[in-house]
């Protein structure tokens, strides 16, 4: 074969090398004919571009124009080709709209096919079809070519049978004709491409005149298919006659009636068809009313903004149709939206309703009269009666007016139960517009909703569930400051920082209390209007501070969970509140904050010192004046006033400062103290300013006395003395050095003597020399560590009590910072005296406070259970004490019987503490049984140390340094001693304590706190008594108990359930409970309520008399919400509700035992959602059950049962049916593609360049599938669920079902993957829900990905980009993606094309990583038909597809424009892709480069196969769209041989004769190299190439054999199982014959019939309808079986493809399509059908094929299509099909797709 291009035209052909002849020298000399031209410049969309230029250009004459770049500009007919292109593209768009029919209209019938399928044409618009037909009759003629022939373009079309122009639609195309509908007629039929011509626009004007009807009231006489004496008839009837036409129903097809000339048409069939109802016609009017004030009954509230009511006149009349049950149809078709009578499940009544969804046992139905939804069995529906129509539907949907939700945008239920409370079943006044074709899907009318003159809306507000739809205005941001040149203000933080000071200052006035009285008269707590939505920081608000309960200004600084941090923006100090204390501030409390920070100016340069200097001079909460203040920075002045109040001086505080630096200085920090050092006290003021001195300050100090002696004092009498100043005073007449404290007024000054800590008041101060500064000062101010002060015992105590300790005595250093401390500052040290610890005399001296509040862990004894005298050993503080027993009984309560009175009879023998005490410190205090010290004392640890002289047992609490305190277990009390004095607990003695901790108040009566003791006085407490006695018993709580019904165990009961629950838990009551429920109870529960006594204890599981439904029921509190409310069970049914309305139960009420019985499925703790219909249809309300309790938990007053569901026991068949979530798995992705080749997918969502999920379109309808089965499954709430498993998820933001993964669990949110669409949510629980095992059956669609050559950067992905790529990344829009080698796990690394570009163009730099530059290869398996373009040798020779010819071309061009763009490739190195400029055309072509030499670049133009050297000039760099376009030519190599160092010439010729350029070859991959070569089995004309290569190629494969030729198939008929039946399939004739298409999937799969079998068909139709069967009782894949079809009600002959949840997927044998039919409608075939041939034979093409050639395949083979089927083998097994060769009109199929 060899590929010609004909000069002279420019086309090219594969033609047979004998074909072609020598070029005789005469024809040489002539010029070629055609010019080879470049359009310029290239359209951006060059694909599409290529296909309509190939159709605008053809045979039309063009104006070139050329370019400078060496193209050609284009003109077609005076238009531009750009200009072309636009107006091809709108025109693409064109399409005919679609008349609206009305309820009677006059019609033609132009087109009968059946009376099912009628094609009418409306009369009214004939005039208007007749100026178009006469116009199109002039204008087409001479009218433009369609630009392309696409399905769906709209036409002028010439209609053969007639020659006459009509507006039509082409439905699909072919290589020469178009199928097309004439829109106006209905009819369709094969036109050729040269008779359609653009339609005018204006002839789109007028609808399509054509609309297709069922004609109603008539079906076929047998079966569901129409005879030809019914067509014919109907024919004769309708055929050029005007009829009239009335809509009966609007469903997938209209159905109507017909009338000619008042005569109906169905009831002239009567001979030919069977009359039948059509009872959907009648339809319920709608509502229509007059506006103004009306009274509506409020018939249900589904929500706040969906309210549903009916005019109060209308009512009785609605009420009345109830009645109206005469007669009723049952319905037996379901569509929507049909109107019908339901009966509504709660009272039985029958309703008008429509039908909103159904099942195919179930309904949803909306009452159009009362605005309620229910499910309702498919059996308790009726078609309407003409006198159900009579009245309009009476709801009308309502929404209250000026009211939103308090937060988000959804209503809570508590303001849907609010506003039920208040309206629902109520009259109520509301003002209506007027009202016009009131429906289900009208939207509310928006009303103020008032009962008894009371607003809804208001009430709503008041009780804090609804807001102000239009929020009052609040704050969103404080005004700046706008400040004077000089305020005055109060200083109250300094803060020092490295580069500056900060003062923090609150101005003077009174500005501040006038906001603060503002805001107490203005803000109300939860107004609901001024609740934030969102909380986040900067948020302005106001909210109370704790310590005065008083409103203040604030800003969110902030935000933690439910905790709030706030500053008070008026005081500058902080809180943290909850986020439900916070709201929103009123506008009109806009004002600057009264607080300002500013740097003080001149601090930047300032020493360290200097700035701790001034922030002492800078007096806290000091009056000073700010002067030329801005937001940043401003300067301070201290004024002085004199007692008139004028100003008598001003000193500014920097200056001050800087001043007093420069002349004075100041000391050094103090010396730093060392841990285990020595110092000595010299100045005790208090335990937080304790002055010492060191060992070696002896030395010093007498150096600054000598000095000092010796000076001359010196006063400079020009400046006065300021604060820290350092200076020398006179102390008892001697000179000491100071630091000035306090200027007093007068002339004193309070100063303090920094060698000796303390202070004095002087007359004078003398200057201090620079020498006499030098010395640190030797007073070291210290600080107790961990000192508290004793509340309400003086500090002087304390102080006189260390001054004894520590005067006059060597101190030691325990612990304290060792770092240098300024003069102002504190150390903060452990001291001890004598080796034991300062703080420790402290605590034993009850001179400082211990904080720790810890009991300590040890086990008691002697604790009682029932009311008994205790003796009160210790008392810690008001409501805890520790006490041991002296008598009483220790005993178990009865749930049921009262607590019984104290016995002071009772001689139990207890533990004698007295006398135990006693007897332990005789053995511990003698010198042979004295314990040792312990070694290692941690706190818990038992011991035994001194009190008062006398050893005791204690527990340590806590060890600090050297001390620990303990708790004397016997008795209660604690002590504080050093570690030295802890002794080991001897064996003997380590058994429990005798001191028991209790908790009440010992001084008042019956005060109790839940779960802990009751605390009653027995007797006056005596004066300076050591211990008292007191009467402990349990809370009250438990004193008050219900008593309950208790059945016998192991004996069957029958019981009637009154409340079911999850999960097998449910609440049952014994047939006597009615009476106990109706006759005993309610009078005693009256009384009590009457009563109205509140409940004493709110606290769990007490006894409560709560509302609910306006009745008060019995009740346990379950928890308490808050103060007065609470959850409540009630006891004698089992339901649960949050009250409100309680009060306390009498003894009475008490005394009747509860009659609700607690239960619990035995063995049951999951009800999943397989096994829920069982565990539901046994546990609705009122079911009769038996019942067999086998065991009792007393605390949860629970029996644990089993119950008989027939001859099983429930629990176990709920376990049987249900399937543990963990084992429930989906089946993964498909994830077997191809690399490097393109496939077309959908980004359903982009997460990030690492996380994003993709869908094939093939996958659409199964993902519709899933969605519908997600919505239809029943919803069970998962309980908990772990990573890894599957559920369904509940989609916050469409309140979809959706299948999803969990990932990880974190603080009880879930993170979910939505496997099918690859969204990423945090839902609660309360979100997931048990999933279907039926859905494990439907793989997952989602594809999950990552893109090549990305990684996630270190600070995240940037926002902008991902929202870029998403945006790119269009759910709609088909993308090329390309699957690269290597996956992880179930995640593919892909590439994307984005028109010319990649996706990985448009990342963030950040996510980017280096790739290795190298051109994609396209892979593929199995036999494959590519062109040879270059052959080297018998392992290098390349091969192309015979469709990417045009693909090469458009490449060409591509590359041609982006190489324009790029620079010369200066750099070559081996393996580097790269473009190169082939030296024969000197055009670009993608290449690698093979090496470089000196003398030039030898590349591989890779694209082809051949090679060559060119010059460095001729290589340019590669542009990145380039590198992922895949190879168009595959490199291949002969499988299985050894490569020679050189291969002999007689092989080189003979593999290139063989493989000659665009030889057709067949090819095999047996493997891939790494380097992308394909080493496959290569066939030419049928023969081996290997084999024809003979040895001239050594073979390396032990198991190969040589051939000439290809094993032919050798067709064989299937030999079934003698014991499986199969039915007779047909062979074709070898040669090719023509046949009909009867049904097609796609090439793989479609089925053809001959037409003289259509006789035959109809006989074995009818013997199937006639046949006696039986129901087939298994069915299984490869069964045969007579199926009834779902979809046309009739049966045929199939075979049973699949066993799924859905049914039975079966293959119609005669025809050869498939349909999923319930099992019930299988049946077995007798034997004469089985023998009869089947009628339709199932073929395919050889070969595998894409999505996009299933798409084609399907466009080009249409059903009842004659095609030429030459067939190529038959299959083996299974299912007898033919592969073969399809032609239609000529055209190879295979080939066009």
């Amino acid at each position: 074969m060899v590929q010609l291009l004909f000069l002279d035209y420019g086309s090219g052909e594969t033609v047979k090398k004998s074909a072609v002849r020598t070029l005789p020298d005469s024809l040489h000399a002539l010029p070629v004919a055609a010019v080879k031209c470049s359009i310029s410049p290239l359209p951006e969309d060059y694909l599409n571009f290529t296909e309509l230029f190939s159709t605008v250009t053809a045979d039309r004459e063009l104006s070139l124009t050329p370019c400078e770049d060496g193209g050609v500009s284009v003109t077609v007919d005076g238009s531009s080709l750009t200009e072309v292109f636009k107006k091809a593209t709108h025109y693409s768009t064109l399409k005919f709209s679609q008349p609206e029919l009305k309820e009677t209209s006059n019609v033609y019938c132009t087109s009968v096919e059946d009376p099912f399928n009628i094609w009418v044409q409306l009369a009214e618009y004939a005039e208007e079809l007749e100026r178009v037909m006469a116009d199109l009759a002039t204008y087409s003629p001479e009218a433009p070519a369609l630009y392309t022939h696409h399905a769906g373009t709209v036409c002028a079309a010439l209609f053969p049978a007639d020659e006459v122009w009509y507006r039509a639609e082409i439905t699909n195309q072919g290589p020469e004709k178009c199928t097309v509908k004439f829109v106006d007629y209905g009819n369709c039929c094969e036109v050729e491409k040269a008779n359609l011509k653009l339609l005018p626009e204006e002839h789109l004007t007028m609808p399509a005149n054509s609309v297709l009807v069922r004609l109603a009231h008539v079906r076929p006489k047998s079966g569901s298919k129409w005879d030809d004496a019914a067509i014919d008839k109907l024919f004769e009837l309708t055929t050029e006659v005007l009829c009239e036409m009335k809509l009966t129903s609007v469903r997938a097809l209209q159905h109507v009636t017909l009338s000619v000339e008042g005569v109906d048409v169905a009831t002239s069939m009567a001979e030919v068809a069977t009359p039948t109802p059509d009872p959907d016609i009648l339809h319920i009017p709608q509502l229509s009313v007059e506006g103004g004030e009306k009274t509506v009954s409020i018939t249900h509230v589904e929500q706040v903004d969906k309210i549903y009511g009916i005019l109060a006149e209308n009512a009785d009349a609605t009420y009345a149709l109830s009645e109206l049950s005469e007669g009723l149809v049952t319905v037996d078709q379901l569509f929507k939206p049909l109107q019908c009578i339901a009966k509504f499940s709660a009272d039985g009544v029958l309703y008008r309703a429509n039908i909103v969804n159904f099942t195919e046992t179930e309904a949803e139905v909306w009452f159009v009269d009362f605005g309620n939804r229910d499910k309702v069995k498919i059996t308790d529906l009726w078609y309407l009666n003409p006198e159900h129509v009579e009245l309009p539907g009476q709801s009308i949907p309502l929404q209250l007016d000026g009211v939103k939700p308090v937060t988000g945008t959804e209503w809570s239920e508590a303001a849907k139960t609010a506003l039920n409370e208040q309206i629902n079943c109520v009259d109520v006044t509301v003002t209506l517009p007027d009202l016009e074709n009131v429906t289900v899907s009208s939207d509310s009318f928006v009303v103020d909703i008032c009962v008894e003159g009371v607003s809804a809306a208001e009430s709503l507000k008041s009780s804090k569930n609804a807001r102000s739809l239009i929020q009052p205005p609040v704050v969103t941001n404080y005004p700046p400051h706008q400040l004077s040149d000089e305020v005055p203000v109060y200083c109250t933080e300094v803060e020092v920082k490295e580069e500056c000071v900060n003062v923090t200052c609150q101005f003077a006035g009174e500005k501040v209390d006038e906001i603060q009285a503002l805001l107490q008269e203005k803000i109300t707590e939860g107004h609901p209007d001024y609740v934030p939505e969102t909380i986040k920081p900067g948020l302005v608000c106001t909210t109370k501070f704790s310590a005065d309960n008083a409103w203040y200004r604030a800003e969110v600084t902030d935000v933690e969970g439910d905790k709030v941090t706030v500053k008070f923006v008026d005081y500058g100090n902080s809180e943290t509140k909850r986020k439900t204390e916070i709201q929103l501030l009123p506008e009109d409390l806009n004002s600057p904050t009264q607080m300002i920070t500013v740097k003080l100016a001149g601090t930047d340069k300032m020493s360290s010192v200097d700035k701790k200097f001034l922030s002492k001079m800078m007096v806290i909460d000091s009056e000073l004046i700010m002067k030329k203040p801005s937001e940043e920075e401003a300067s301070f002045f201290l004024v002085t006033f004199n007692e008139e109040g004028e100003e008598i001086e001003r000193s500014d505080m920097v200056e001050k400062t800087l001043a007093h630096s420069a002349a004075v200085g100041s000391y050094p920090n103090f010396p730093v103290l060392a841990t285990e050092s020595v110092v000595y006290s010299c100045q005790i003021d208090s335990p937080e300013e304790i002055y010492v001195q060191q060992a070696e300050s002896e030395e010093i100090l007498e150096t600054i006395g000598n000095q000092l002696a010796e000076h001359e004092p010196n006063k400079d009498a020009n400046s006065a003395p300021f604060l820290g100043q350092p200076v020398l005073a006179v102390f008892e007449g001697a000179l000491y050095r100071a630091v000035v404290l306090e200027v007093i007024s007068g002339s004193n000054l309070k100063v303090q003597f920094v060698d000796y800590g303390n202070t004095s008041v002087v007359k004078e101060v003398y200057d201090i020399t620079p020498e006499q500064i030098a010395h640190p000062p030797q007073a070291i101010r210290t600080s107790i560590q961990l000192y508290t002060p004793v509340p309400d015992k003086p500090v002087t105590e304390t102080t006189t009590f260390l001054k004894t300790l520590l005067t006059e005595k060597e101190i030691s250093v325990v612990e304290c910072p060792e770092t240098e401390t300024v003069l102002s500052g504190t150390v903060v040290v452990s001291f001890s005296v004598e080796g034991k610890n300062v703080r420790l005399s402290l605590l034993q001296q009850g001179l400082c406070t211990d904080t720790d509040t810890t009991v300590g862990e040890y086990k008691h004894t002697n604790i009682p259970t029932k009311p008994v005298e205790v003796e009160v050993t210790h008392v810690e503080d008001e409501v805890h004490f520790f006490a041991s027993r002296t008598g009483g009984e220790v005993v178990e309560l009865d749930e049921d019987e009262p607590v019984p009175e104290a016995d002071p009879t009772d001689t139990e023998e207890l533990v004698d503490r007295d006398t135990y005490v006693a007897d332990m410190q005789a053995v511990l205090d003698d010198d042979s049984g004295r314990p040792p010290v312990l070694d290692s004392v941690q706190v818990g640890t038992l011991c035994v140390t001194r009190w008062e002289g006398n050893l005791y047992r204690a527990v340590v609490l806590w060890i600090v340094h050297d001390y620990a305190k303990v708790r004397f277990i016997d008795y209660g009390n604690t002590y504080y001693t050093q570690l030295t004095e802890i002794l080991d607990c001897p064996e003997p003695f380590r058994g429990p304590g005798l001191a028991v901790p209790f908790s009440g108040q010992i001084e008042q009566k019956s005060v109790a706190d839940a779960g802990l003791y009751l605390v009653e006085k027995t007797g006056d407490i005596d004066e300076g008594a050591s211990w008292t006695n007191v009467t402990v018993s349990p809370p009250l709580p438990k004193i008050h108990k219900f008593k309950y019904t208790k059945p016998d165990l192991n004996t069957p009961f029958t019981g009637y359930v009154s409340q079911p629950l999850q999960h097998g838990h449910f609440f049952v009551q014994q047939e006597e409970a009615s009476e106990v429920l109706e006759t005993t109870l309610p009078p005693l529960i009256q009384t009590a309520v009457s009563a109205k006594t509140p409940v004493p204890y709110l606290v769990p599981d007490a006894p409560v008399l709560g509302l609910y439904q306006g009745a008060y029921y019995r009740g346990k509190v379950i928890e308490v919400v808050k103060d007065g409310v609470a959850k409540v069970l009630f006891v004698d049914y089992g339901n649960t509700e949050t009250c409100t309305n309680m009060y306390d139960v009498t003894p009475e009420v008490m005394a009747v035992r509860v009659v609700g019985i607690n239960c619990q499925l035995e063995g049951v703790n999951w009800v999943g959602v397989e096994a829920k219909p069982i565990y539901d249809e046994h546990m609705a309300v009122d079911s009769e059950l038996t019942i067999t309790p086998l065991s009792y938990n007393k605390d949860l007053k629970q029996f644990s049962v089993s119950v008989a569901a027939g001859e099983q026991d429930l629990g176990e068949a709920v376990n049987t049916a249900t399937v543990a979530v963990s084992d429930k798995k989906i089946p993964a992705a498909e994830t077997n593609f191809p690399s490097n080749t393109y496939i077309t997918f959908y980004c359903s969502k982009l997460n990030s360049v690492q996380d994003l999920c993709l869908q094939q379109e093939e996958d659409f309808e199964l993902l519709e599938t899933i969605g519908a089965e997600c919505a239809a499954a029943p919803k069970v709430q998962l309980l908990s669920a772990a990573p890894d498993t599957f559920s369904l998820v509940l989609d916050p933001s469409d309140g979809a079902y959706y299948r999803c993964k969990i990932t990880s669990v974190e603080d009880n949110k879930y993170s979910v993957h939505y496997v099918d669409y690859g969204n990423r949510e945090t839902v609660p629980i309360t979100s997931l829900f048990d999933m279907p095992v039926s859905l494990t059956a439907h793989k997952i669609c989602g594809v999950q990905c990552k893109l090549n050559g990305t990684q996630t950067p270190e600070g995240g992905f940037d926002a902008t980009n991902i929202s870029k790529l998403q945006q790119l990344c269009d759910p709609n829009n088909a993308l090329p993606v390309s699957i690269q080698p290597g996956t992880e796990g179930e995640v593919l690394t892909v590439d994307i094309m984005l028109g010319t570009s990649t996706l990985r163009s448009h990342v963030q730099e950040e996510a980017l990583l280096d790739l290795s530059e190298k051109y994609l290869t396209p892979k593929f398996e199995g036999a494959t038909t590519l062109l040879t373009s270059v052959t080297n040798s018998p392992t290098d020779f390349y091969g192309q597809r015979a469709e990417d010819g045009d693909r090469l071309g458009v490449l060409g061009q591509l590359i041609a424009q982006l190489t324009d763009q790029t620079e010369n490739l200066s750099e070559p190195q081996p393996g580097l892709p790269c473009v190169s400029r082939l030296s024969d055309d000197g055009e670009l072509y993608r290449a690698t480069v093979l090496s470089v030499t000196e003398e030039g670049v030898t590349v591989l133009y890779v694209d082809y196969g051949n090679s060559e050297q060119v010059p460095l000039t001729s290589l340019y760099k590669l542009p990145n769209p380039l590198l992922s376009i895949p190879l168009l030519a595959v490199p291949l190599s002969l499988s299985s041989i050894s490569t020679p160092e050189t291969w002999s010439e007689e092989s080189l010729n003979l593999i290139t004769e063989l493989l000659y350029t665009d030889c057709e070859i067949s090819v095999t991959p047996v493997s891939w190299s790494e380097d992308g070569r394909c080493l496959a089995v290569v066939e030419v004309d049928g023969k081996c190439v290997k084999s024809l290569m003979g040895e001239l190629v050594q073979n390396t494969d032990p198991d190969w054999t040589p051939r000439e030729t290809p094993a032919e198939p050798t067709p064989a008929d299937p030999a079934p199982a003698a014991d499986t039946p199969h039915f007779n399939y047909q062979k074709l004739e070898d040669s090719p014959s023509v046949l009909l298409v009867s049904h097609r999937e796609g090439p793989a799969d479609f089925s053809l019939q001959k037409a003289e079998w259509s006789e035959d068909l109809d006989t074995v139709y009818n013997q199937v309808q006639e046949a006696e069967t039986a129901p087939l009782a298994t069915p299984t894949p490869g069964a045969i079986c007579i199926a009834l079809s779902v979809e046309l009600g009739d049966k045929y002959r199939a075979e049973v493809v699949e066993v799924v949840d859905a049914g039975v997927i079966v293959r119609y044998v005669d025809y050869g399509n498939q349909e999923t039919v319930p099992a019930e409608n299988l049946c077995t075939v007798p034997e004469s059908l089985i023998t009869a041939p089947v009628l339709a034979v199932p073929c395919s093409l050889p070969g595998t094929w894409t999505q996009p050639a299933v798409e084609k395949f399907n466009e080009l083979v249409q059903a009842d299509f004659e095609v030429t089927v030459t067939p190529i083998s038959w299959s083996e097994e299974g299912r007898l099909t033919c592969t073969c060769k399809l032609e239609y009109n000529g055209a190879d199929i295979a080939t066009s797709i």
